[in-house]
């Protein structure tokens, strides 16, 4: 999710700064947003990238030994997977610290509430408190998809687009998946992994461009067609399609 009270022209940079990434192509791994600053995780070579949206500035990039596959923000602390291996690295110091090794490939890393969720390129998800990287749960179920989720506080929830179908993981008060909701169109819209979240967090928008409500994942509507980004000014989308801001 990506809300900016300053309004639309920091929403503005934040799209330029998804451009830039994308000319990057194959080396580039991910992107986060955290207030005013967008990361970029790169591989060859391997760092983060920092952009101060409100200041207009890059800040030094912080220098990784290893591959990078996924990544996510919080505050001053990056958790950073080098394939199956989960550190935290502090964006202040450049300190990292190891969290915990993984079965398989680690390819999203969502945070919650104080929980990290690492899912493996299986399906299996590791739930880890962020206070002392103590193991809330393992699960095998295929609740969140190992591609690039979201997660809403609001709704106690994550989610996740397959290949055919988006998915809602419940989340309860101590970080454990209780189960999931899918939307009733599975195989009707095309392939995307990337998810949007407006202001309100009650509705759920694809790089596809189809709307979906958060609630119980019916069709909330469609933007008309894919688009390459997008953000909110509250509620409202600003996208971006072929670099033209609509």
């Amino acid at each position: 999710m990506c809300v900016f009270p300053k309004g639309i022209a920091l929403c503005l940079l934040f799209l330029s700064t998804l451009l830039l990434s994308g000319n990057t192509a194959a080396l580039h791994v991910s992107t986060k947003v955290d207030g005013e600053s967008v990361y970029f995780l790169f591989s060859a070579p391997n760092k983060i990238s920092r952009y101060n949206m409100a200041t207009q500035s890059q800040s030094e990039d912080i220098l990784l030994s290893k591959v990078p596959t996924a990544f996510a923000i919080n505050g001053n602390k990056a958790y950073v997977a080098f394939h199956r291996e989960l550190r935290e690295i502090d964006l202040v110091t450049g300190n990292n610290v190891f969290v915990r090794n993984a079965s398989n490939d680690i390819t999203s890393i969502t945070l919650l509430n104080g929980q990290l969720y690492a899912v493996e390129s299986t399906g299996t998800i590791h739930i880890i408190k962020t206070t002392d990287f103590s193991l809330t749960e393992t699960t095998s179920f295929g609740y969140i998809e190992p591609t690039e989720n979201l997660a809403s506080a609001l709704n106690s929830a994550i989610y996740s687009r397959s290949t055919s179908n988006i998915k809602k993981a419940n989340v309860n008060i101590d970080g454990k998946i209780t189960g999931n909701t899918h939307s009733s169109y599975y195989g009707n819209y095309s392939n995307t992994t990337m998810l949007y979240l407006n202001a309100s967090q009650n509705k759920i928008y694809d790089k596809e461009g189809i709307v979906y409500f958060a609630a119980d994942m019916k069709y909330a509507g469609s933007l008309a067609g894919a688009v390459d980004a997008m953000t909110f000014i509250g509620d409202n989308p600003i996208v971006l399609r072929n670099t033209k801001l609509t």
